[in-house]
């Protein structure tokens, strides 16, 4: 429980001091910024986007595909979005993963950098 607890803490605190950056594809954490995306229907739908609810709130946002979605890889430099976990990890310190489908920023996620599988979060 000790342990958890402490995890939990670190957590907050590297997660507290990350100022992120919208206009970077591989940002601190997956978390919904309306200003980061189309801010309207057409113009999302133009530039190739899918207009649609996310998250709990179910806020319409603009949610666009990545090219190398599904492709295996151990860290994020390898993909467009982030290198992220599917299912169970037989060995967390040599995981490897998945290129993430879409720019969606709700969900349950668990990073690959450097072939280390990170903490999972879960954003909405």
């Amino acid at each position: 429980m000790m342990r958890w607890m402490l995890a939990c803490a670190a957590l907050c605190l590297v997660t507290a001091c990350d100022p992120l950056d919208w206009n970077d594809p591989h940002r601190g954490s997956p978390t919904f910024d309306g200003n980061m995306r189309a801010q309207d229907p057409d113009t999302c739908t133009q530039d190739g986007g899918e207009w649609k609810p996310v998250c709990m709130a179910q806020e319409p946002a603009c949610i666009t595909a990545f090219p190398d979605a599904g492709k295996s890889c151990t860290d994020g430099s390898q993909c467009t979005g982030d290198c992220l976990a599917e299912g169970e990890l037989a060995d967390e310190a040599n995981a490897t993963g998945v290129c993430q489908r879409d720019d969606n920023p709700c969900g349950t996620f668990t990073r690959i950098n450097d072939g280390v599988a990170e903490i999972g979060i879960a954003v909405d």
